[in-house]
């Protein structure tokens, strides 16, 4: 693999193409449009293709090794390019639709997707897929030497589409539409994560606190019940402002606790008005998923227009902001900006502001602190018929190749399948252990190296590994697990929906902080969202 220097792309201000201009000049072969099919049989050892993505250095440093397997594999040089973030990484796609100089393959959310159908840049992948078993089994030579004389060169394992689970396939099926109404595929599950609840382990699992009968929630009705009794029991003992031991004892300061005594709780520096027993880090993420817990709806795409709108002024919404400002009001629930902060309540979870915190299963390590011993559950649900989780994360996708003849082109899209398939199916079970994604489908679901992460005892593990084996498990365990009834949801994305997810992040601190009630906080949203509803 070659790693391309990161930097942005030098373009001013442009426009995007128009649908139609792109179509009829594509990019490189004229032929090259979104259902184009490639000669699948062709010899692409030595094809060097353009890969871009939005991962940070860490998740980067992983993608590249996953990367390398598949270039041994395959004798296909990837060339890969960090974009600093996703959106980034959407806005540089985009401005260079115009240019055509985007790469080959790219990760992207649904939204950033439909940004790319409408400048028409995006392939469908169906032809890929019904025409993957054209690529022969077996070569002469090897990966590196097509004329190495008696060796034989083995092609990737056939892709399998069925195998993916359908939680993650149907977003990339609903972004553009056949006249008979079935999905094309505008791309393939990559890196999946979901939300979790990290908690504080050494404080529920000690004696007292399990004879007082506090315990991990599993519904809202609980979260207020058993937040109220954490609050409550902690202040019998005077505990905030001091440090509360294994025993159920109080001291001023750290250095204070006998030697044969634990610390339970160090609350030095919390005061009652800073603790929330419960924490949320997303309040976008809260909202949506409060939405649908409650049995409604967030937006909607019409199939006919692809046109996206809000749909969210309902009794659920309005039922489900009401109960959880209760749970506000009660200081047993918080989001970022009770603490004054933008986003996350990682770093105050860390600091036992919480006991809980709600967050994406790829973060959990954030909440590894070496103080405590945290462990990972579901998250709290309103009922049982509607134990609603959201799932998120970017799929591959393939963008019109760069080449100038037809035979390029044919290397240079079938390269990009087979990269694609490699790194969504045969290699995604080792990107999912490295990385704390799930696995996007039952063939790295399945896949040794996952499955020996899955099941290890975490003996030697760093407790920010450790943490993600967890929420892993609790993916695999419950989420996954259909007798649990959970439902891991992704709204329809389209042109725009972004912008509705960033105004709905401050609709929970308005109602919670701001003192709006719920329709107060619905309409203003709607006002400044006007152009996605009637």
């Amino acid at each position: 693999m070659k790693k391309s220097a990161f930097s942005l792309l030098a373009f001013g201000a442009v426009a995007l193409a128009s649908a139609s201009g792109l179509a009829s000049c594509g990019r490189g072969y004229s032929g090259s449009g979104p259902d184009y099919l490639p000669d699948m049989s062709i010899d692409t050892r030595g094809t060097t293709i353009e890969f871009w993505a939005g991962f940070g250095q860490t998740v980067s440093g992983y993608l590249e090794q996953v990367i390398e397997d598949f270039e041994e594999a395959t004798g296909i040089t990837v060339n890969y390019t960090p974009q600093s973030g996703y959106d980034n990484l959407a806005t540089q796609i985009n401005l260079s639709a115009s240019s055509k100089t985007y790469p080959n393959v790219a990760v992207g959310y649904p939204d950033h997707m439909a940004s790319y159908r409408d400048s028409d840049i995006i392939m469908r992948l169906d032809q890929f897929i019904e025409h993957d078993t054209d690529i022969p089994d077996t070569r002469e030579g090897t990966a590196t030497d097509p004329n190495a004389e008696g060796e034989t060169f083995h092609e990737l394992a056939d892709f399998d589409y069925s195998d993916f689970y359908s939680d993650y396939t149907l977003e990339n099926e609903s972004l553009e539409y056949r006249e008979d109404g079935t999905g094309y595929i505008l791309g393939i599950p990559f890196n999946k994560s979901t939300e979790v609840m990290v908690y504080n382990a050494t404080f529920f699992e000690n004696p007292l606190i399990v004879e007082a009968g506090i315990h991990i929630p599993t519904t809202w009705d609980e979260v207020l019940e058993q937040g109220t009794a954490i609050i409550n029991w902690i202040k019998n003992r005077n505990g905030f402002g001091k440090v509360i031991t294994n025993l159920g004892n109080t001291y001023n300061s750290v250095t204070a606790v006998p030697a044969t005594e634990k610390i339970l709780l160090n609350l030095v520096s919390v005061t009652e008005d800073d603790f929330y027993p419960l924490s949320y880090d997303s309040q976008a993420n809260f909202f949506i998923t409060a939405v649908r817990q409650w049995g409604g709806e967030y937006t909607e795409v019409d199939p006919a227009t692809m046109e996206g709108s809000v749909v969210f002024d309902n009794d659920a919404t309005r039922s489900a902001l009401t109960r959880l400002n209760e749970l506000y009001e009660a200081h047993v629930l918080g989001i970022p900006a009770s603490f004054e902060e933008s986003s996350y309540c990682s770093a105050h979870y860390r600091v036992n502001e919480s006991l809980m915190n709600v967050g994406s299963s790829a973060g959990v390590s954030n909440c590894a602190t070496g103080q405590f011993t945290s462990k990972v559950a579901p998250i709290p649900f309103q009922d049982a018929d509607n134990k609603y989780v959201i799932s998120q994360g970017t799929n591959m996708i393939m963008l019109q190749a760069n080449a100038a003849t037809e035979e390029e082109v044919d290397k240079e899209f079938v390269a990009s399948w087979k990269f694609i398939k490699y790194m969504t199916q045969i290699g995604n079970g080792k990107f999912a252990m490295l990385t704390g994604y799930f696995p996007t489908c039952g063939t790295s679901q399945n896949d040794e190296q996952y499955q020996e992460f899955l099941n290890n005892d975490g003996t030697g593990d760093t407790e920010a590994y450790r943490l993600q084996r967890y929420a892993a498990q609790v993916n695999n365990n419950t989420y996954m697990n259909d007798a649990e009834n959970w439902k891991k949801f992704v709204d329809p994305g389209f042109s725009g929906s972004s912008v509705i997810r960033t105004r709905v992040d401050s609709i929970t601190a308005e109602v919670f902080i701001g003192g709006s009630t719920a329709q107060e906080a619905i309409d203003s949203a709607y006002a400044d969202l006007r152009d996605y509803h009637d």
